[in-house]
């Protein structure tokens, strides 16, 4: 079973999807270039307090803060799931 989540609640050693990023279109471009689009794969290696998140897209690390993590959907797979009392699910259209 796939689940929609935010990055923000996904525990480390989770893998997941970006499904869709909600931010400003030179925030949205700029994750883009950092690798971190619709379709890519992250790795959440560590959460830190309030939501962030530091994750690895392929080699590369970057830190980000809870409050752009709640704009990012991801879908991960139940072996990668996060803690069912900890998940928001999004309906999927």
């Amino acid at each position: 079973m796939v689940r929609h989540v935010e990055l923000q609640l996904c525990p480390a050693g989770t893998e997941a999807t970006v499904e869709w990023v909600n931010l400003e279109p030179d925030e949205r471009q700029r994750l883009r270039e950092l690798g971190i689009a619709e379709g890519a794969t992250v790795h959440v290696i560590h959460c830190g307090m309030f939501g962030s998140r530091v994750i690895a897209v392929g080699s590369d690390r970057f830190a980000i803060d809870g409050k752009t993590c709640a704009c990012i959907q991801v879908s991960t797979d139940d072996s990668h799931a996060t803690s069912p009392a900890n998940v928001r699910e999004f309906a999927t259209a």
